[in-house]
């Protein structure tokens, strides 16, 4: 039987509505914060904990990469998950009404408050096993927006961290530059930072994204931004999951998002 394990990110104790031991949660930029001491933290043995307030989640990502080892590996958030449980007549009525502009959010997300509903909801370690013998990895259902990826970031990040990440594509791996060019002149793009495949794949992708990442935030002014686009790396990393993903054709499978909204009487 082969051994999953699905990484929660959590700045701060969470009212997690998870129960199965598929899940671990795991506080990302520990060393900023105090220790979360039921949780595994990302500042031990190999680690960028540091770096949090740039890569956010991604910090708990290289931790996993550095210092864990499973067959099988999934990222999600600690009010995000996957899910598989929707009956698809509510799927298929959420995806009308958002395509005819009667629901504000997006086709594939369920925002919910209701924990005790919907945590039996989550994906589980037989969704994954089955999922898994078809398909190469999990991914979140993609956005689809009404303009390009990359007019996309313009509007909510700093172009020039786009086009300078562009300029060290082409430099450090020419042979994702096409696959780049693809992925931010469509307008479909997959977020959130979360999938789950093979650790055989995730380290492929690992090996890959980072020296990209860590080039960026040495080259980019990332101290003149403020408190939220300082996040710079883990905002391109979605962008660059796409571009990981078109240039390896992987055999995707995607899953709606269960999104748990805040409420007075938690810790989210």
């Amino acid at each position: 039987m082969k051994y999953t394990n699905i990484y929660v990110a959590c700045h701060k104790q969470a009212n997690l509505p998870i129960t199965s031991k598929l899940y671990t949660p795991i506080q990302v930029g520990t060393r900023h914060t105090k220790q979360i001491t039921t949780y595994l933290t990302d500042d031990t043995g190999e680690h960028i904990s540091s770096k949090n307030p740039f890569y956010s989640e991604l910090t708990g990502w290289y931790w996993i990469w550095k210092n864990e080892n499973h067959d099988i590996v999934g990222t999600s958030h600690y009010r995000r998950f996957f899910t598989t449980k929707e009956s698809r007549a509510t799927y298929l009525k959420s995806a009308i009404k958002f395509a005819a502009g009667l629901h504000k959010k997006r086709y594939g997300l369920y925002y919910t408050r209701n924990i005790d509903k919907w945590k039996n909801h989550i994906l589980d370690s037989e969704d994954v096993t089955k999922l898994l013998k078809s398909y190469d990895i999990i991914l979140p259902q993609q956005k689809v927006f009404k303009y390009s990826v990359e007019k996309q970031y313009a509007k909510r990040h700093r172009i020039e961290d786009l086009k300078l990440m562009e300029q060290i594509v082409q430099e450090q791996t020419p042979d994702y530059y096409s696959s780049f060019k693809e992925v931010l002149g469509g307008n479909r793009l997959y977020s959130f930072n979360m999938f789950i495949t093979s650790w055989e794949l995730f380290d492929n992708y690992m090996s890959w994204l980072f020296p990209l990442l860590f080039e960026l935030e040495k080259r980019s002014n990332i101290l003149v931004n403020d408190t939220y686009q300082k996040r710079v790396c883990a905002f391109m990393a979605e962008r660059l999951q796409n571009v990981w993903l078109h240039k390896t054709q992987l055999k995707t499978k995607e899953l709606p998002v269960i999104y748990f909204k805040k409420c007075k009487e938690d810790h989210f």
